[in-house]
């Protein structure tokens, strides 16, 4: 009779666990759907300065593959003068904490480069962030002779 527990119980745990793995796969592929559909540039980096997950919009938008973007660190595409911006966001953080406002630009696959304006939000040693290309709203901007600061740091 205790055998026969033994067994019902194991058999519980068994479909329950099946059950909670369905979900889990379910849920995964639902935030996959989202991640991929997304017209934002979402990525999930490292504080090492490497790209370990991006959406297809940053191939639409820079015209690299994703693995081109994944094999060289992030610094490798951004504007000469936006580096030291860019270093010190991936040190805040790295530190934890989460920068107010953040832009730099981004090197094109044809020599162009395009703006950026990020929101990032720090994990331990991993950066999930989402980037807008605003590039074209800043040649709007000038067209129209806008002053100011294109992108606060």
């Amino acid at each position: 009779m205790a055998q026969s527990f033994l067994i019902a119980g194991f058999l519980a745990q068994k479909r329950r666990k099946r059950t909670a793995e369905e979900s889990l796969r379910q849920k995964t592929e639902e935030m996959d759907q989202f991640f991929d559909l997304s017209l934002e540039l979402l990525s999930v980096a490292n504080t090492d300065g490497y790209f370990l997950r991006l959406n297809p919009a940053w191939e639409r938008s820079l015209g690299y593959s994703r693995e081109e973007l994944m094999t060289k660190r992030f610094f490798d595409f951004v504007h000469p003068d936006d580096l030291d911006r860019t270093h010190r966001a991936v040190s805040t953080l790295a530190s934890q904490q989460r920068p107010l406002h953040y832009g730099n630009r981004y090197r094109c696959k044809d020599g162009t480069y395009r703006w950026l304006e990020w929101t990032a939000v720090p994990a331990g040693t991993l950066i999930y962030a989402a980037a807008r290309d605003v590039t074209e709203r800043l040649k709007k901007r000038s067209r129209f002779g806008s002053t100011g600061k294109s992108l606060p740091t």
